[in-house]
């Protein structure tokens, strides 16, 4: 619970969470927590790191936003909407409007309760390819946002 609270709050910088709830992810089936959807995502992915480090990988705004201006700026064949998720950060803030924007503009499906899962399966494949790990990858996703943002052709 300790390094929960730590990673959570402190290194994490989210601080709404009650130990019951921080409880829940520290214990929770992890099948269970990516049921939830995006609902408290920042946090109980931050737990199942702690849990699992090889096999899960944080999921936040910042990630997310990565994958999504990821995909505008080098178009795939079946583009995933992943969530845009709130955030304090202003850049990222107004890139998930243009996001969704374009994302709608070409009618990208939503993502389902799944989308966590889908994640995991995309940043696991790199490892293997680029000699690295998922946190790595995470890492470089989260780390890179504002310069993948800058990539985002601006709306209109």
């Amino acid at each position: 619970m300790k390094l929960a609270r730590y990673y959570v709050a402190k290194w994490g910088g989210i601080k709404r969470n009650s130990d019951a709830i921080l409880s829940k992810y520290v214990t929770d089936d992890p099948v269970a927590l990516a049921g939830r959807g995006k609902t408290g995502i920042a946090s109980w992915s931050k737990v199942l790191c702690i849990r699992d480090p090889a096999k899960y990988a944080i999921f936040d705004a910042r990630v997310s936003a990565s994958l999504n201006c990821l995909q505008i700026s080098n178009p795939v064949i079946q583009p995933a909407m992943f969530p845009c998720l709130s955030t304090q950060n202003a850049d990222v803030k107004e890139a998930n409007k243009n996001i969704r924007s374009i994302a709608a503009k070409n009618c990208w499906p939503q993502a389902n309760k799944l989308f966590y899962q889908n994640y995991l399966l995309l940043i696991g494949a790199a490892p293997e390819a680029c000699g690295t790990c998922i946190q790595t990858i995470e890492m470089v996703l989260f780390s890179s946002t504002i310069d993948f943002i800058k990539e985002l052709p601006t709306s209109d």
